[in-house]
């Protein structure tokens, strides 16, 4: 198990290929690879826009502070929840002011795995050199004169790996929104309480809710990777005290134990299949 504290992480800029305006607290990562993931308090201060865009991993957002905007019209108010798929289209968006969410970003079931932040930083860095980033859009002029413009994360994904990003096919014509206050709390044990939010796609990743009354205990063996994000309240989690925004991950195999003493906590529960099976079933089919 690790641990995320929100207090411990300072505020840190994303690479070039974004605005400046956007900032992270990235709480947990993984490692390079297929299975590779981050979980992070993504802020915004200012305007902030991206054209419209998709991406050859998975995202799920949530909504703390302020509209996130996501394509014209199309907000995550606070507490809504967003998947993002791999391959599927949003955009562009349009953040007039700010806002504060929760993001994790995770390799999909087409196995590309998620580019780390080093990467991509010094894939930015080595492109500015010679072109320009601007609101989400790389612009270069090549030997012929004539500029060429794509979206900056696909440029820095190829020019870091050196090979075309081919996206996944398209499995959700658009983000999926959960809102979930709509909802409805099932009692699983003493003290504790379950939403389903959803589980999507051939890796079968699932969102739920979990909230323990006063004095509750919960605990259960994890098959599957699974990450934790406080959402009210201070449980402890592995006999470690988390607070409000705090996260932690657990590994396959890990057995979660989560209580609360004297006030009620909320956390919402991310669970990460590994990609294997879903290969073995492919080469099965």
């Amino acid at each position: 198990m690790r641990i995320g504290h929100a207090r411990d992480v300072e505020w840190a800029g994303v690479s070039r290929h974004r605005d400046a305006t956007i900032t992270f607290k990235r709480l947990i990562t993984g490692e390079p690879g297929p299975e590779n993931f981050e979980l992070a308090l993504v802020r915004m201060d200012g305007p902030y826009t991206t054209p419209r865009h998709r991406h050859n991993y998975d995202q799920i957002r949530l909504a703390l502070d302020g509209a996130l905007n996501f394509a014209p019209g199309r907000d995550l108010a606070p507490g809504a929840v967003g998947y993002f798929p791999e391959g599927t289209y949003y955009g562009p968006q349009a953040v007039a002011a700010g806002s504060l969410s929760m993001a994790v970003q995770f390799g999909g079931a087409s196995g590309q795995g998620l580019l780390s932040y080093d990467d991509l930083g010094r894939g930015s860095r080595e492109l500015a050199a010679k072109g320009r980033f601007e609101n989400g859009v790389y612009t270069e002029t090549g030997p012929d004169g004539q500029r060429r413009n794509k979206d900056g994360f696909e440029a820095v994904w190829e020019h870091v790996t050196g090979r075309p990003l081919v996206y996944a096919p398209t499995r959700f014509t658009d983000p999926v929104v959960m809102h979930p206050d709509s909802f409805v709390w099932r009692r699983s044990a003493d003290g504790l309480a379950i939403k389903h939010l959803g589980t999507f796609g051939e890796r079968r990743v699932a969102l739920e809710l979990i909230r323990l009354a006063p004095g509750a205990r919960h605990a259960r063996p994890l098959e599957d990777r699974s990450l934790a994000f406080v959402l009210a309240g201070g449980p402890t989690i592995g006999g470690e005290p988390l607070a409000l925004h705090d996260a932690a991950a657990f590994e396959p195999g890990e057995r979660a134990e989560i209580a609360v003493e004297d006030a009620s906590a909320t956390l919402m529960l991310i669970t990460l299949p590994s990609l294997p099976a879903v290969a073995a079933v492919a080469a099965a089919a």
